[in-house]
């Protein structure tokens, strides 16, 4: 049996303001959520890539019209820095390489001497396509030879350095190939335009009654190219470089000993430098 009870009025009422309530409740508009803040970005650290390279090959140095050259093997250490923070069109190289060298001229031959030579470089991308393209700058290239020593015809040799600014080109281009030459990675010109050297020679470490010398040299250039392979994390780039400078003004300076007077006119010979070896640098990139 079913019990019913009657409310008719109060049931009536109170079931419309429930259904009532439910409608408002129903289609009241939903008050959207504020959207997150994004998370803060985060600075990724940057700062300047370094390449470290060590070389080894050989040097042959001719100054023809006196039939005079050193020549043998040498060992060089390289840096290349760039993605410099706030200069990301820039990077800086440096070099520095040396040998002892063996000297041949008419006045005999000597052994041991040594020969320093570095090169330094601050070079500008000129279109930002990664790291390739052509990049130019100022560099300075400086040349130190002990020649000091005598010879075995008997003569006595001296110290020459000079120092010398360039304007230097540089061009980067990724390579690619298949089978053996698989590990080919890019080729790296290089070439470059004096624009003012002072050469000095010590004359007066093989003759006290002669001055030292300097000589100002306004024109040569150099070129040199570059393979790369990459070998595990490390790039391998067999080169070869030329460098040619003319002869140098003419320069007198007066003797300075008792048993010589007048003048002594100097002029630095004209030269050609070959380089050739083997650099390898790491990491690759």
């Amino acid at each position: 049996m079913i019990m019913l009870t009657y409310k008719p009025l109060l049931t009536s009422l109170s079931l419309i303001a429930a259904l009532g309530a439910t409608a408002h409740a129903q289609t009241a508009p939903i008050p959207a959520s504020e959207p997150s803040a994004p998370p803060p970005a985060t600075e990724v650290a940057t700062g300047p890539l370094w390449q470290w390279s060590t070389s080894a090959g050989y040097n042959h140095y001719r100054e023809p019209s006196i039939n005079m050259q050193l020549r043998g093997p040498e060992l060089g250490l390289h840096l290349r820095v760039n993605q410099l923070p706030h200069m990301p069109r820039w990077q800086a190289e440096g070099e520095v390489l040396g040998s002892l060298q063996r000297y041949d001229s008419p006045s005999g031959q000597l052994n041991n001497v040594e020969n320093v030579e570095t090169r330094w470089r601050l070079l500008y991308q000129i279109w930002p396509q990664a790291d390739q393209g052509l990049f130019v700058g100022p560099a300075v290239h400086s040349l130190y030879n002990d020649l000091r020593g005598i010879t075995n015809l008997g003569s006595a040799g001296y110290q020459r350095e000079s120092l010398g600014l360039w304007l230097a080109l540089q061009w980067r281009q990724p390579l690619s190939a298949d089978g053996a030459l698989s590990s080919l990675s890019n080729l790296e010109l290089d070439a470059g335009g004096l624009l003012r050297a002072r050469h000095n020679s010590y004359l007066s470490q093989a003759n006290r009654n002669y001055p030292d010398i300097g000589n100002t040299q306004r024109k040569g250039l150099y070129v040199q190219a570059k393979l790369g392979f990459k070998a595990e994390n490390m790039l391998l780039q067999p080169f070869v470089r030329y460098t040619h400078v003319e002869d140098s003004e003419v320069t007198t300076v007066a003797l300075k000993g008792n048993t010589l007077t007048g003048t002594l006119t100097g002029v630095e010979p004209a030269s050609g430098r070959w380089q050739l070896g083997l650099q390898v640098s790491w990491p690759a990139r």
